[in-house]
């Protein structure tokens, strides 16, 4: 089952669980967080698990943090969607003032804490993150290699636990249309304390998915709404790990890149094979950093005034999306103008083929799908 499967990120946790008294455990709503400490973290350890959910639970803690804390006798203490009670960060930040002991406490969420203040002041100096992402290639499969089908079946269906491995497209599509309507109609609303729009949260995630260059102002534009309303809703959505940011490369134009965070997300949006590739690649860069504990450095893409596009840059290396087994003239032109301008980096083709990888010219390759898994910095 994809939810009791082995997850990479579990030895950076532990990690962290050994040299920090509070561990948050962050990630889009229903990517396995509680599965991940249940099934996997704690899985031959005792431990105390809460969730705020449950209004019953919330209440306790509401009306009382410090009792609800004291009355735990089983440690750790997992407190699941912790973020929905936010009084309980100051109590635990008296307890941990008090007498540090490593992994006294687990806090999940599906929100950004850093983004409220009175959380941020309370967790600084006191907690370590851990950001468990929709799963990677390699966590949806059993073995190795990967094929040309497993990158066409990953592009199509995502790495979220509890869809990713449902064969019927209806059944996939429906699940995200409910995943949508929770995030829309209740998490940004609650998020944004009724200021945000479910509707306009939708259709910036359909821009998104489908708008070339989805960027702030060419989503303003599509979708003819203010581009500071639109700035507003992104950052929640953002906040809810619903999108990523890509920066632009500074030997290029343009501003930063919106995308959604899982491909199966991004196909029932109307993705085509190319922003849903631009998704895995995401995803899989993050993901291998997260795995390392290295910090999320910045993921860049690279447009020329001329409109020459490079999907993604990581350190030197630029990355560009191709979707026939070897590049088309157009693409090896992008790729030429690039490398006159830039000459200290390279330069790789990514296309759908099980053939090893052919060298195109001075610090250029054209190489499988499949190597996106495998990303170097």
């Amino acid at each position: 089952m994809a939810h009791t499967r082995k997850r990479a990120i579990l030895p950076e946790f532990r990690k962290k669980l050994k040299a920090w008294p509070i561990v948050n455990l962050l990630g889009p709503r229903q990517c396995g967080k509680s599965t991940f400490l249940r099934e996997l973290a704690f899985r031959d350890k005792t431990m105390t698990y809460e969730t705020f959910d449950l209004l019953a639970t919330r209440r306790r803690a509401e009306n009382s943090p410090e009792l609800f804390l004291k009355t735990v006798e089983v440690f750790p203490l997992v407190i699941d969607e912790v973020q929905k009670v936010p009084h309980i960060f100051d109590e635990l930040k008296a307890i941990v003032d008090i007498k540090r002991i490593p992994g006294r406490y687990v806090l999940t969420g599906s929100m950004q804490f850093s983004r409220k203040i009175g959380i941020r002041e309370s967790l600084t100096g006191r907690s370590a993150t851990v950001r468990l992402d929709t799963m990677s290639i390699l966590e949806t499969r059993d073995a190795s290699p990967i094929s040309l089908a497993d990158c066409q079946r990953y592009l199509a269906r995502g790495g979220m636990p509890g869809v990713c491995f449902m064969r019927e497209d209806s059944v996939r599509t429906n699940y995200w249309e409910q995943w949508l309507e929770t995030i829309c109609e209740r998490d940004l609303r609650d998020f944004g304390q009724g200021r945000l729009s479910g509707d306009l949260a939708r259709g910036i995630l359909e821009a998104c998915a489908t708008l070339e260059t989805p960027m702030i102002a060419d989503i303003a534009k599509k979708l003819q709404v203010d581009s500071r309303r639109i700035q507003s809703h992104v950052q929640a959505l953002r906040d809810l790990f619903v999108l990523r940011e890509i920066a632009p490369h500074e030997a290029g134009v343009g501003k930063a890149l919106l995308l959604p965070f899982d491909c199966g997300l991004a196909k029932t949006l109307g993705a085509d094979s190319r922003r849903r590739w631009q998704v895995w690649f995401a995803t899989e860069y993050l993901n291998q950093r997260a795995f390392r504990g290295l910090p999320l450095a910045p993921l860049k893409f690279y447009l020329t005034q001329r409109g020459s596009f490079i999907d993604f840059v990581t350190g030197t290396d630029f990355h560009l999306f191709c979707d026939s087994p070897f590049p088309s003239r157009r693409a090896k032109m992008t790729l030429d103008a690039a490398a006159r301008k830039l000459s200290h980096a390279s330069f790789k083709a990514y296309c759908p083929t099980e053939h090893d990888s052919v060298r195109l010219g001075l610090r250029q390759a054209a190489v499988p799908w499949a190597q996106t898994a495998s990303i170097q910095e």
